[in-house]
């Protein structure tokens, strides 16, 4: 049996009210070959039932139980695909028609890039768009005209750019990924929970080109169940810290010329910096403030050292992302942008 052009991994657990809405937007898609693998993990509102009724109706759809837990779902489906490309299809989201059709044309012509990413509209919970958010606001400030355009980001500018903006790609159903991206690179790690998909973004994309469309194909839907929320704590720097350590390294065991070719800390203090801020504000009174700065100075010394440089020389206003550009201009990583 022919291999399909696209595996979608749907990873569902208590989704029944946005489910049918998902399915039908597959269904839907222009690009006809594709397998649809389904993973519920325990689902007790009839989700399982809705997955199945579909899987009956499309025998391209295929569904089986998975373990509990975000992660634990996507890497059950990730398992089984035999596609040449791979979309992870959440289970609340939508998508345009032409999503994977134009993805995977754009993918074919740009054999180099192990990523397609496009933009993706806000939707409410009945699938209206919500007015104002869907623009890469965390995006823009550095990217410029560059959202405007089709262009190829060489690695590993998105992997770096991770210390400066956060995560790059705001939501997975904006991304279409090489099967052999997932086979190199590996798949999604657990232990930071929901956040995960930060440490897996960086890492792949140190390794990978990535190929944007500026296009708005995919959506990410804001409701009380949806566990990713766009408010971030000290406590939530802290852990994108770790993951880039892990994410970095990971990167170095594969390409050790990284290494050679770039200094790390000037962009990993972007972070440390970010935390420090947040949790100087954070703090009740002086006492705590002090107790942190002696936590900092132990922690990342440079980082605080460099922090107070700023406030006395007035720089401290200097948003992230002016910051995150400079950074990028200075090792030579903006001139991985390419129109294509």
């Amino acid at each position: 049996m022919t291999a399909p052009i696209v595996s979608i991994v749907v990873p569902v657990r208590n989704t029944a009210k946005y489910l049918q809405e998902r399915f039908d937007t597959i269904l839907s898609q222009n690009l006809r070959d594709w397998e649809c693998i389904v993973v519920d993990a325990d689902s007790s509102d009839g989700s399982w039932e809705i997955a199945n009724a579909n899987s009956a109706r499309d025998k391209r759809i295929h569904v089986r139980r998975g373990k509990v837990g975000l992660y634990h779902t996507w890497n059950d489906g990730l398992k089984d695909c035999q596609g040449s490309y791979v979309y992870v299809a959440t289970s609340d989201d939508t998508m345009e028609p032409d999503c994977l059709e134009k993805m995977v044309e754009a993918m074919e012509t740009h054999p180099e890039c192990g990523l397609c990413s496009c933009l993706a509209k806000v939707i409410d919970r009945d699938g209206n768009e919500i007015m104002g958010m869907s623009d890469p606001w965390n995006q823009r400030p550095y990217f410029g005209c560059w959202l405007e355009k089709r262009h190829v980001r060489r690695a590993p500018h998105d992997g770096f750019l991770h210390w400066g903006i956060g995560t790059v790609h705001g939501s997975i159903t904006q991304v279409l990924v090489r099967k052999s991206v997932y086979e190199k690179a590996g798949l999604f790690r657990s232990e930071w929970g929901v956040a995960g998909d930060f440490e897996w973004g960086m890492r792949v994309t140190l390794q990978n080109d990535v190929l944007f469309l500026p296009e708005y194909l995919a959506t990410w839907r804001k409701h009380e169940s949806n566990p990713t929320q766009f408010s971030i704590s000290a406590r939530d720097v802290q852990k994108q810290i770790e993951m880039a350590r892990v994410a970095w390294g990971t990167a170095l065991h594969r390409d050790r010329s990284l290494q050679k070719k770039y200094k790390v800390s000037p962009f990993s203090r972007m972070l440390e910096k970010q935390w420090l801020r947040m949790s100087l504000g954070e703090c009740q009174n002086k006492a705590a403030r002090a107790s942190l700065l002696a936590e900092g100075l132990l922690k990342y010394p440079l980082a605080v050292l460099e922090t107070v440089q700023e406030k006395c020389v007035g720089r401290e206003k200097v948003s992230h992302n002016e910051e995150a550009r400079k950074r990028m201009e200075m090792a030579g990583l903006v001139g991985c942008l390419q129109a294509v």
